[in-house]
């Protein structure tokens, strides 16, 4: 699950959008496992800094486009 909307079943690859927060692992007889998005800056900013001024970074901000995600995430469940 993405911020709590289910999005398949494992083992599973899929894109997350940059503004989901946390991905949940669950299977009967496990525990659950919920961890969060892995995000970093994204470089992209300065160059809008750059060439768009303070309305670049303004609209990145609303867009979400500071950060982006990065990485994979997996999971192992306890029983």
């Amino acid at each position: 699950m993405v911020d709590g909307a289910q999005v398949g079943v494992t083992p599973l690859s899929a894109s997350v959008h940059r503004r989901a927060r946390s991905i949940t692992f669950s299977k009967e007889g496990y525990q659950t496992v919920t961890a969060g998005v892995p995000t970093t800056f994204n470089g992209w900013v300065i160059g809008n800094l750059v060439f768009g001024g303070v309305i670049g970074i303004i609209i990145d901000a609303v867009t979400g486009n500071i950060t982006k995600i990065n990485g994979t995430i997996s999971a192992n469940l306890p029983k």
